[in-house]
């Protein structure tokens, strides 16, 4: 079974430290302003929580292929399982077009869910480093991912 790490890139390290600093501000100046009442700020800071966690959750970490399968695993739990017979083909991506996010988030953490544009169509998006990304088609899926290797990656499922 090969390993292929989802390393961060710039662009997601910056999204997401910018993303955390504004919720804790805003968490910080809400218990400033109303004078240490916690039960309000707690409340809070629950709601901006929730989202963040999701979204950690369906954040790539490594991608695995072993003699059947293209695993791509987040946190807690395998994001993506894909068949290797099922894909129709693999190779480099660079995004040249406006690509829409339809569901998921667009730099906390990655770029993460469901996307669309005029090239590929509807497709799931699991990059963290948006220099290194791979574009994976299924008969009946596409799915865009990176990871620190990403010529090796192709390499592998190719042979």
């Amino acid at each position: 079974m090969e390993q292929f790490n989802c390393d961060w890139g710039t662009r997601t390290y910056l999204v997401t430290a910018v993303v955390l600093v504004i919720l804790t501000g805003i968490s910080i100046y809400m218990l400033w302003k109303r004078k240490r009442k916690l039960v309000p700020v707690f409340i809070i800071v629950l709601l901006w929580m929730f989202p963040i966690t999701i979204l950690f959750r369906w954040m790539p970490t490594n991608i695995f292929v072993d003699d059947t399968n293209l695993i791509i695993k987040g946190i807690a739990r395998n994001i993506a399982v894909i068949a290797l017979e099922n894909i129709t083909s693999i190779e480099r991506y660079e995004q040249t077009e406006t690509t829409i996010r339809k569901l998921g988030s667009g730099g906390c953490f990655g770029d993460l869910g469901e996307f669309e544009n005029k090239q590929l169509g509807i497709f799931q998006m699991y990059v963290t480093n948006e220099k290194n990304m791979v574009l994976i088609k299924t008969k009946t899926e596409t799915y865009v991912v990176s990871c620190e290797n990403p010529d090796l990656l192709i390499q592998h499922i190719i042979n």
